[in-house]
């Protein structure tokens, strides 16, 4: 899996293909999540969780070494 900045936010990859999205809008203070999708034969899988988790991650370092 690979998950990749996109225009919007996030895509998360397993292998080249795109299975999730997650929206993403800059604040003052970091990030507001404005949607989160999985495509349906990917969903109650976990790959929710991993791409919020990974993006939540992401934003909140930016924060502290911003």
């Amino acid at each position: 899996m690979k998950i990749s900045a996109i225009q919007t936010g996030f895509a998360l990859y397993k292998e080249a293909d795109v299975i999730g999205r997650c929206g993403v809008t800059p604040t003052p203070k970091g990030a507001d999540i404005t949607a989160l999708s999985v495509l349906s034969q990917w969903r109650r899988k976990g790959y929710g969780s991993y791409l919020l988790k990974a993006v939540s991650y992401t934003h909140l370092r930016a924060h502290e070494t911003g």
